[in-house]
């Protein structure tokens, strides 16, 4: 085997090639990233490993599988602590493939159109108030109402309510909705102010009235109204 790796270090050399036998397997290789990792010495120089990519990526598979909850916990405590970095590369490396992306995500969805809707409705299930802020702008900007909120203003007013509709005061832990307080329709604002969380069946049959008009429609007892001093431009 030896004689066979030196016979192929000569005719590479003959041939101008530079070659690299791998410490672990003694497979002789040309060196190139094609076959060899490269890193950085303490000179900043960037060399190549000792060992070929093959038997690098055995050797790491090896090592997660033997320390996967170590590995699992690593990733986690990196991704918590590096979120805005990932983010960005993660931003950088969409605009630079930004049309093979799309063109792979558009043909995916074709191909697999059931786990398409799947992963949208888990992504719905887990981001309800981001749904509930877009929504409430898009509306209000359609309707030419003044202001907007975030998704993050909405938890903290369902936080604000102890988790219960701000008409009936059903436990609305799990299914809520973002109500407008005042209509957007009869004057109302879409600063947070003038939001309350309710639960379905009160934001549907309230739609366009105004406080008053649905407590007495509803003949609910009037709980007491939110700061609106931004919510209204008239509230007739």
């Amino acid at each position: 085997m030896q004689n066979v790796q030196a016979l192929v270090s000569r005719l590479a050399k003959h041939h101008g090639m530079d070659m690299r036998t791998c410490t672990r397997c003694n497979k002789t290789f040309e060196l190139s990233p094609d076959n060899f990792y490269y890193h950085k010495n303490r000179r900043g120089d960037k060399v190549p490993q000792k060992h070929c990519k093959q038997c690098e990526v055995s050797r790491v598979a090896d090592w997660r599988a033997r320390n996967l909850e170590h590995h699992q916990e690593y990733i986690k405590n990196y991704r918590e602590t590096n979120k805005v970095r990932i983010k960005q590369v993660l931003a950088d490396y969409y605009q630079r493939n930004r049309e093979t992306k799309d063109a792979y995500s558009a043909e995916w969805c074709q191909a697999n159109p059931e786990a398409r809707r799947a992963i949208a409705r888990r992504w719905a299930q887990r981001n309800k108030d981001k749904i509930n802020a877009k929504t409430h702008n898009y509306r209000a900007r359609k309707q030419g109402a003044e202001g907007s909120h975030t998704d993050a203003e909405l938890v903290a007013i369902l936080e604000q309510q102890g988790y219960l509709c701000y008409w009936c005061d059903l436990c609305i832990e799990e299914k809520y909705e973002a109500d407008h307080y005042i209509p957007l329709s009869r004057g109302g604002t879409n600063y947070s102010s003038n939001i309350v969380m309710s639960c379905r069946r009160c934001n549907a049959s309230k739609a366009d009235l105004l406080p008053d008009e649905f407590v007495e429609k509803r003949s609910l007892v009037r709980p007491p109204a939110p700061d609106v001093a931004l919510a209204s431009r008239a509230a007739a």
